[in-house]
């Protein structure tokens, strides 16, 4: 898989390039502090018309630049305080294996992101399991599966989250 385009779990491809303007910008900015922000809220904040306000999320909806509108989620809040990053490196796989993988990963309750990347390792994900023995039983179902494509592994702890979500400022 090195060296090919970086997706993200839900598909869409990262890189590609959407061009935004300043009204696109100031709705988004406002999307970002809060996702659930009425458009007539949007609409006072940015002074744009509610239709041009509803068209213009429509359209970054449509163009990939929104991708979702769902609640950020806290892990450890929900008993799920042992938060792991794996990194896998892939040997002698198919599409259709991957494709395999990668499903598998979506339907496994204690991932909670994945990642295709180029470089050192083909995969990324997060874990968000109770404690050591749930990463662990977690990491033992997957290495058992899919032993025939995961060349080796490497998991981190996340200690402490010192970033949030947040817009990037694209001025």
């Amino acid at each position: 898989m090195s060296g090919k385009v970086v997706k993200k779990s839900g598909g869409a491809e990262l890189g590609g390039k959407s061009v935004l303007d300043i009204k696109d910008k100031k709705i988004l900015r406002c999307l970002c502090e809060d996702a659930r922000m009425p458009v007539s809220s949007i609409s006072e904040r940015t002074s744009l018309q509610r239709d041009l306000v509803v068209y213009r999320i429509n359209k970054m909806k449509d163009q990939g630049v929104i991708s979702s509108f769902r609640p950020v989620t806290n892990p450890p809040k929900m008993g799920l305080s042992f938060l792991n990053l794996v990194n896998f490196r892939l040997k002698n796989y198919s599409k259709e294996e991957t494709d395999k993988f990668i499903k598998f990963l979506k339907n496994c309750k204690r991932v909670t992101e994945i990642y295709e990347l180029s470089g050192e390792y083909d995969l990324m994900i997060i874990v968000a399991s109770k404690d050591v023995a749930d990463f662990d039983n977690v990491m033992k179902e997957i290495r058992e599966l899919f032993s025939g494509i995961i060349d080796c592994f490497k998991s981190n702890n996340l200690v402490k989250k010192t970033s949030n979500d947040k817009y990037i400022d694209l001025t």
